[in-house]
Formats: C-alpha cells, sequence, structure tokens
C-alpha cells in the first residue's frame, strides 16, 4: 500500500476501468462472462456483481443475459474521448439523421394524402349541396 492509498480501493477502481474499456472495446456490444472473468481476473461467479457494479457507477449502461452468459451493452462512458469516438459520434448521428429524414418523408407522405382525401371530401359535400340546392330551387 501506497502512502494514502487504499489497496482494495484502487484496485476496485482500476476493475471498473477495466471493465469499462472492454466493454468501450466490444464489436458486437456484447461481452461473454469468460471475457470479464479473464480481463479483470476475477472468478465466474462474481462477473454479473462486477457488472452491476459498473453500471452503478454510471460508466456502462447494459442488461446481464443469465440464460447467454452476457453482458448486453446499450451505452459506455469512453475513458478516452479522440478520433475513433468522434468518427462513431459522427457516424450515428448521421444515421440518426437519415432515419430522421425517413420519418419526416412518411410524415409528409400521410399529409398529403389527409389533405388530398379532405379536399375530396370538400369538394363532394359541395356537389351534393350543389345538387339539393338545385333541387330545392327547382321545386319553388
Amino acid at each position: 500500500m501506497f502512502a494514502g492509498i487504499d489497496d482494495d480501493v484502487a484496485m476496485r477502481k482500476m476493475r471498473l476501468l477495466t471493465l469499462t474499456s472492454l466493454a468501450a472495446n466490444a464489436e458486437d456490444r456484447s461481452l461473454p462472462y469468460s471475457r470479464i472473468a479473464a480481463g479483470l481476473h476475477i472468478p465466474a461467479e462474481e462477473v454479473e456483481l462486477w457488472v452491476i457494479d459498473v453500471i452503478r457507477a454510471g460508466l456502462v449502461e447494459g442488461k446481464l443475459s443469465q440464460l447467454s452468459q452476457m453482458f448486453l451493452i446499450h451505452r459506455v462512458a469512453y475513458r478516452n474521448f479522440g478520433k475513433n469516438e468522434w468518427i462513431e459520434v459522427g457516424q450515428r448521428l448521421e444515421s440518426w439523421k437519415e432515419s430522421l429524414r425517413g420519418i419526416l418523408e412518411v410524415i409528409s407522405t400521410a399529409r398529403r394524402q389527409v389533405e388530398n382525401q379532405t379536399e375530396k371530401e370538400k369538394t363532394a359535400a359541395e356537389r351534393l349541396l350543389q345538387q339539393s340546392g338545385d333541387g330545392v330551387l327547382g321545386e319553388a
């Protein structure tokens, strides 16, 4: 133990940061329990406790799949934010932008359909009024 540093506290923080790094580098946004255990140098039985701790610390968001023995990652707080992370942010923003364009197009199409339908109904109602008015005037 160094002066003023508690070994247990330091080890806990290193493991949380290590688990955060493992999650950030997970290619398919999932980590097998075995990889977590190996990376943290812990028994497999402790994996879920460490994952819960890293989630509580706000470093990673995700859920445990006990059935498949996987940690499914939703979001990771990056330890370093460099060029690669900016590239990933840019790609996600482009993806969201494309999704929003698609949504706007669907909304615009639906709006045009409603406006066309409303115009057709208005024209039909005016025609009916005209016809009924002609009939009333013709009777008089």
